[in-house]
């Protein structure tokens, strides 16, 4: 499948544009042009198909993970793959990654795969689905635990839950890293980061590190 974004002088043309893909590139069944932005909750988007025929799962590649997705169903956009790779090379085998909006899993499965527990959360129920699906082919779902719930909630239920015990072992002595890759609106979940310890949480902590302040690092996308 090829997925265009045409502009609007080439609309009256997307026929002919699809069709001549279709017959030159080898391996493609389908065509299809995107016909709104991406303004909703899922972030998804209509598509019309301007030449061929077929289903909109597709199986992709990227940095040597193999992901699959219904395309007309969730958000995948493979210029991102060198953004994801440049976030992926800051982790290293034994830190923990929660990924707050992991859509299908760009930065779970390559964290899972280089020996980082992850937690992983996304809105989206066929994301979810489909990430779920990505960490048995990428042979990862006993290192990834997955949830389908609203980010803010994710933030502060699983990932509270799950950070206070890990800095409540002893033995970890890796990193933590925070991911939120929702491009334009990242940045309006780093509020439910705000007092998200409490001050009855921070003697458990305290107790077992003996004061130490392991680094947490949240990286947000912020681009449109």
């Amino acid at each position: 499948m090829i997925h265009l974004n045409l502009r609007d002088h080439l609309l009256l043309f997307r026929f002919l544009i699809g069709q001549v893909m279709l017959d030159k590139v080898p391996g493609i069944t389908m065509v299809v042009n995107k016909t709104n932005v991406i303004d909703n909750t899922f972030r998804n988007f209509s598509m019309e198909v301007v030449a061929g025929k077929g289903d909109t799962v597709a199986t992709v590649k990227e940095n040597g993970r193999t992901f699959q997705f219904d395309f007309a169903k969730m958000y995948w956009n493979p210029r991102l793959s060198t953004e994801h790779e440049r976030i992926v090379n800051k982790l290293k085998d034994g830190d923990v990654l929660y990924d707050v909006m992991a859509g299908v899993g760009p930065f779970t499965i390559p964290a899972a795969r280089k020996k980082c527990r992850v937690v992983a959360n996304d809105l989206n129920p066929d994301s979810f689905k489909w990430l779920n699906t990505n960490c048995k082919i990428n042979k990862v779902n006993d290192r990834v635990l997955c949830h389908n719930v609203d980010g803010k909630e994710f933030i502060r239920t699983q990932l509270k839950e799950d950070l206070l015990q890990v800095w409540n072992d002893r033995d970890f002595n890796d990193n933590i890293h925070i991911t939120m890759n929702l491009p334009a609106m990242a940045v309006e979940f780093l509020p439910s980061f705000v007092d998200l310890i409490s001050e009855e949480d921070i003697p458990k902590c305290i107790k077992k590190v003996e004061s130490l302040i392991l680094p947490v690092e949240i990286d947000t996308r912020s681009y449109t």
